[in-house]
């Protein structure tokens, strides 16, 4: 694909850019399909070239054609999205709203040409950093004030382990070669090196 998006909170736009030549294609997320303030976390669907980025403002995503710029949808979501991660194997997403008590994972089905909503997962305490463990196609979440990462499966809307980490864990990576998360743990000054 050679681009990346991405999100400006100060102006309420995505910026597409063409990594092979300095250029970039701003657009402006809100539209008639609804307002977008606040963009804040962005992931891109490899095989669709469709970015979903996460509003925290609005309670929305917006997904967009990082090819085209073209806006195709704005859904609602729970309160207050901050990470967004993306499954293209499966056609799911996961959307972290940490902003609302009970904390959410929203997961999105994005398999159909209209993406929606279909699940709600509440027992998290501060979802803030989320990846793809794409061998299980599993999202890996840190729950910053929970000190662990929470495992979802999103084909069956349920978490399926809870590993503990450091503490609070506030961003998360994962080494698909070796089966290994590692989390940053702001508050104890470590990184947790997690099997999964």
């Amino acid at each position: 694909l050679a681009k990346a998006v991405v999100a400006d909170t100060n102006d309420n736009t995505a910026a597409l850019v063409n990594l092979t030549t300095p250029a970039a294609n701003v657009v402006q997320l809100s539209s008639s399909q609804g307002s977008a303030i606040g963009p804040i976390a962005v992931d891109i669907d490899q095989d669709t070239a469709i970015a979903t980025i996460a509003n925290q403002q609005t309670n929305n995503v917006s997904r967009i054609s990082s090819d085209s710029g073209a806006l195709s949808a704005t859904i609602a979501v729970d309160q207050g999205p901050l990470g967004v991660s993306v499954d293209p194997a499966l056609g799911f997403t996961a959307i972290l709203c940490a902003t609302q008590t009970p904390a959410t994972i929203d997961i999105l089905n994005t398999q159909q040409s209209a993406a929606f909503l279909t699940a709600h997962l509440t027992g998290a305490t501060l979802p803030i950093g989320v990846t793809l463990d794409p061998v299980n196609n599993w999202f890996l979440v840190a729950d910053s004030t929970g000190n662990r990462v929470l495992v979802v499966d999103p084909q069956n809307a349920k978490f399926v382990q809870n590993i503990a980490t450091g503490i609070n864990p506030t961003s998360i990576a994962y080494n698909f070669q070796a089966l290994e998360a590692v989390t940053m743990n702001t508050a104890s000054h470590t990184a947790s090196l997690l099997e999964i």
